[in-house]
């Protein structure tokens, strides 16, 4: 029979140990080898560009025929090219703000690389269209539609690596010339956002100026970047314009959030840009709405940690670690070709949205049936890192602008980082994950460094 005076080992009461701090300059070799391994598979090394698939296996890629044919779609969804305009800017970002624990000669090399990539999205189109992507090796094909989330944040890549101290002074022109030609090809159009060739684009990747929960603060930063870039007093007036017009509601969007269906990844984008605005836009009602939705996503984010699942209820005890669902793997982008032909047979109207995202659950399906597509078992902890970024982000760790935080909901995102990080398996290539596990730190760093957070 056990002793029940025995003592605890100290294993065990780790496990139920508070920690007040994260210290999350131990983990920076994880973080470097991931990085590392994730440019040297997924990235191009000459042209800049980051993708969803190895670029050693051309599979997932289209050609330039199917390109032009829009195929699979006019988005380019499904394939390895198309969230160039995401995975670049979002990283860019990362590595402008905080060192993440690179040399400062790596994070220049890599900073410079991608700047690259972002300029060469918007130079080959050459109107002030960014393309979603552009296949390796040189590729000038793109799909013809762009999208409401992607070029805000593009643009705000553009921006930090402009503004990080680290952007040479040609580097900062390029990134002026950006904003003016990206905007005005927008104005040019009341705010549409056209395909590339002049035309409608997709139903619901429309007037950007609608305001929403997830479009709002986007909206607004690119107007604040740009007056900030350029020194140019026309973006401060329509910023000012957009921000006050009817009743402020985007402002109001930005405090007013009922929307159930977050995603960690569009709450990145979002409380990126809010931070944006926090640091350029002075007026003082404008701070009051931008701190609260800034909280608003901190809180998000906090709920979809406690879903990770270290704790069980309602006693409290920790429960067993999280085991993933398959090892770590080389994940790719599935053929889309077979799927596009079955989509095409079933009558899809490829030309519409619901066509699109139709398509896409055929070709994962049929991705899976066939074994086509590798699984990487470290998947969903991506959306947790992200999650992770925004409390951070949020400056909930240090309990700032009046927020009350639980000492066991803290010492929970303590725990469920140090889980992630032991699971991420550095030396194989992390797609996503990768580029989630940069945000993390970097806003890990800035909270622990800069007042404002």
């Amino acid at each position: 029979m056990e002793n029940p005076s025995a003592p605890l080992e100290s294993t065990s009461l780790d496990r139920f140990r508070f920690r007040k701090e994260f210290d999350h300059t131990v983990y920076y070799p994880t973080l470097n080898r991931a990085l590392e391994t994730f440019l040297a598979t997924y990235g191009d090394p000459e042209y800049g560009l980051v993708y969803h698939s190895p670029i050693s296996e051309p599979g997932a890629f289209p050609t330039t025929e199917e390109i032009r044919a829009e195929i699979p779609n006019s988005q380019g969804w499904f394939t390895a090219i198309e969230d160039c305009s995401f995975l670049g800017p979002i990283l860019l970002g990362a590595i402008s703000r905080s060192h993440c624990g690179l040399s400062p000669e790596r994070r220049q090399e890599i900073g410079t690389l991608l700047f690259k990539g972002l300029v060469r999205l918007w130079e080959v189109p050459g109107t002030g269209f960014i393309a979603r992507g552009l296949n390796p090796g040189g590729g000038k094909e793109f799909y013809p539609n762009s999208s409401p989330d992607q070029v805000p944040n593009y643009l705000r890549g553009v921006w930090e690596w402009a503004r990080s101290g680290l952007a040479t002074k040609e580097e900062q022109d390029k990134a002026q010339k950006i904003f003016v030609s990206v905007l005005s090809r927008l104005e040019s159009y009341q705010w549409e956002l056209r395909r590339s060739d002049n035309e409608e684009g997709l139903p619901g990747s429309g007037n950007i100026t609608h305001a929403s929960q997830r479009n709002s603060a986007q909206f607004l930063a690119m107007f604040a970047m740009a007056a900030d870039l350029t020194g140019d007093s026309k973006w401060v007036e329509i910023f000012r314009q957009f921000r006050d017009e009817k009743d402020s509601i985007r402002l109001t969007f930005i405090t007013s959030d009922d929307s159930p269906t977050w995603l960690p990844w569009q709450m990145e984008l979002v409380i990126e840009a809010l931070r944006v605005l926090q640091r350029l836009d002075s007026d003082p009602i404008a701070q009051l709405a931008y701190a609260k939705g800034i909280r608003r996503m901190g809180a998000l984010a906090s709920i979809h940690i406690a879903g990770y699942g270290l704790w069980s209820t309602p006693s409290r005890t920790p429960a067993p670690p999280v085991t993933l669902s398959l090892p770590p793997a080389i994940e790719a982008r599935p053929d889309f070709r077979p799927g596009y032909r079955l989509g095409v047979e079933l009558g899809l109207d490829l030309k519409t949205r619901f066509g699109q995202v139709m398509q896409g659950r055929i070709i994962e399906k049929l991705a899976v049936e066939n074994g086509d597509a590798p699984n990487d078992g470290r998947t969903p902890l991506s959306a947790h890192l992200f999650a992770l970024s925004i409390v951070a982000q949020s400056g909930m760790p240090r309990s700032k602008d009046g927020v009350r935080v639980q000492s066991d909901t803290r010492d929970n995102w303590t725990l469920v980082a140090e889980d992630i990080l032991k699971k991420t398996a550095p030396d194989i290539p992390w797609n996503l994950g990768a580029v989630a596990l940069a945000c993390f730190f970097s806003a890990w760093e800035c909270q622990a460094e800069d007042p404002r957070y």
